[in-house]
């Protein structure tokens, strides 16, 4: 068995979530069958395997790895998919997960492999990609000290071909057809990589390297991110809106004025102390790739201070994003006011709402808005939205698990009994809103969104994508939780919304009537289940009580029977 397996040899840790391999290992869903191209000496194949019940093949070009990886158990191919297609090397077979793990950055043509691995996939599966981040801290430190050193691993591996960032990626992604669906990130701190030997080769003076980081900072919020791994989805049918289109220099009568988007309008309210989470959200939506979207930041019961950091970080996302930040007038209403403020300021053709503690992902105005166009008839279009539990570091949240998703297809009659459709999932367009005059209600602690979604269904049709679009963060630290002994209030609250819009008129499609009409008919699961056992318990005691009475000991107690109906004298 060959002893050398590859510099690339890494232990695989899957509980470890600031490494590239355990944020690969945490999207790979169980039992799934896994394509690892690149897969070295099989290490994540024989993980995936024994913890994940998965049916790995791998495709390596290095006959010593694969063989390492065959002695393992792990069924790989030797190929060189520079020269021979991928389909002829896997036949028929298809996967729940195609991996590219630190595989693109070394080709010279990366579309064409990851381009046709998308028509490998099963229904609903995935392609996970991971890459170093050109952009990160120690780069740029490099680059000021005028120097470049190529290494013989990590970022500036000297077998490197190309270098991507996260927009660059974005891009590459979009051209082979698919959408980015997750975006995770293993951070390493400034000084704290291979490229300048950790520290060792710095010529910089601390204070040098302290201005550079606070201009980096100040433009890149992924200046500390050494490895981006990254979930796509194919979308074989999207179009991209903004392609062949530059807004900067469409003029009056230029034939692109005409294929100008409408802009996407995104409320944003925030609240003092959460600046870092704003942050994140506002970088999120720099990183949406539809090509106009402004943020209206509302400031609502905050210190001037707070709305002063706020207009600080905004100056900061100058080019990145077109932003505006206005402060919610002092009010005793509930969660609704900002809501309803940023409302009033938008004048973009398309709405949308994101609370500061949760982030939109790239293609979110893309498949939304895309959908919209497709479907005329349609007001709203929402997607998946995901559930991640984190903790905040000083780079940022970092993901530790992926709990469930946001995933129903529309249900008008269960929307109007549940809340099961996230704002931050949902683009509007807002011309039809406002001449309903649908608003939030300010009256409502709580489940002013759930209101607000009621209003909606009750007059337009919805649009369901199959795609993750955004996430709803849950923290570790529980500052973002539902406040424990607070469920009695939700109850009423939840009360309160059904009991106001009990008589509200519903526009109802034929088939939406007949299903909720045989809804109606049908008993609930549960209680028909119940049924069955008490008349199977029924028809079991009626036989039994046929055998009894015809049986032989039955009649010869008869004469017994009657004695004891008819009294027998007590004893002395």
């Amino acid at each position: 068995m060959p002893t050398d397996a590859g510099k690339y040899d890494f232990v695989v840790d899957p509980s470890n979530r600031n490494s590239t391999y355990g944020l690969i290992c945490d999207r790979v869903p169980s039992e799934a069958a896994v394509l690892d191209i690149g897969c070295s000496s099989g290490n994540l194949g024989l993980v995936l395997e024994r913890l994940r019940g998965c049916r790995v093949l791998g495709v390596d070009i290095d006959r010593d790895a694969v063989a390492v990886a065959r002695s393992r158990g792990i069924e790989a191919i030797v190929a060189d998919l520079t020269h021979q297609p991928l389909a002829d090397v896997v036949g028929e077979r298809r996967f729940d997960v195609i991996i590219l793990a630190d595989v693109l950055e070394h080709l010279v043509s990366p579309a064409a492999i990851l381009a046709p691995v998308g028509s490998l996939l099963k229904p609903g599966g995935r392609v996970l990609c991971s890459f170093p981040n050109i952009t990160h801290l120690d780069v740029q430190v490099m680059l000021a000290q005028d120097e470049w050193r190529t290494q013989p691993t990590g970022i500036l591996d000297e077998t490197h071909l190309r270098f991507f960032t996260v927009a660059s990626f974005t891009e590459l992604a979009f051209a082979c057809g698919y959408d980015v669906a997750a975006i995770d990130r293993v951070t390493l701190p400034p000084l704290g990589t291979e490229v300048l030997d950790y520290g060792q080769r710095l010529s910089l003076g601390e204070a040098e390297v302290a201005a550079l980081a606070a201009v980096s900072h100040q433009g890149n919020p992924n200046s500390e991110v050494y490895q981006y791994v990254f979930e796509l989805h194919r979308a074989p049918e999207r179009r991209r809106l903004s392609e062949g289109l530059n807004l900067a220099r469409a003029l009056p009568g230029d034939p692109a004025q005409a294929e100008r988007p409408g802009r996407l309008d995104v409320v944003v309210r925030t609240v003092e102390g959460r600046l870092q989470y704003l942050k994140d959200a506002l970088y999120s939506l720099a990183g949406v790739t539809y090509p106009a979207v402004r943020a209206i930041v509302c400031v609502d019961s905050s210190s001037p201070a707070y709305a002063d950091e706020v207009r600080e970080l905004g100056d900061h996302l100058s080019g990145l994003l077109e932003l505006t930040v206005t402060v919610v007038p002092s009010h005793q209403a509930q969660r609704g006011r900002p809501l309803n403020w940023g409302l009033d300021q938008a004048s973009g053709e398309y709405l949308a709402f994101l609370d500061d503690d949760d982030v939109y992902y790239p293609a979110f105005g893309d498949r939304l808005i895309g959908c919209l166009k497709d479907h005329p008839q349609a007001t709203v279009a929402y997607g998946i939205g995901q559930v991640v539990r984190g903790e905040a570091t000083d780079s940022g949240f970092r993901a530790l698990s992926h709990l469930k998703q946001y995933d129903e297809p529309f249900d008008r009659a269960r929307l109007f009994l549940e809340n099961y459709i996230p704002i931050n999932t949902l683009v509007v367009r807002r011309a039809a809103i406002m001449e309903a005059g649908i608003r939030f209600d300010e009256s409502l602690p709580i489940y002013e969104d759930w209101a607000f979604l009621r209003e909606l269904a009750a007059r337009f049709e919805f649009k369901f994508v199959n795609a993750v679009v955004s996430e709803y963060r849950l923290r570790t630290d529980g500052s973002n939780a539902v406040p424990e002994g607070s469920e009695g209030r939700w109850e009423r609250t939840a009360a309160q919304v059904q009991n106001r819009y009990a008589a509200q008129t519903v526009r109802l499609r034929a088939e939406e009537l007949a299903t909720l009409a045989q809804r109606a008919r049908a008993p609930d699961i549960r209680t028909q289940a119940a049924l069955d056992a008490l008349r199977a318990e029924l028809a079991g005691a009626k036989s039994l009580n046929r055998q009894l009475l015809s049986s032989r000991s039955w009649k010869l107690t008869r004469p017994l029977r009657r004695l004891l109906r008819s009294g027998l004298p007590e004893e002395a």
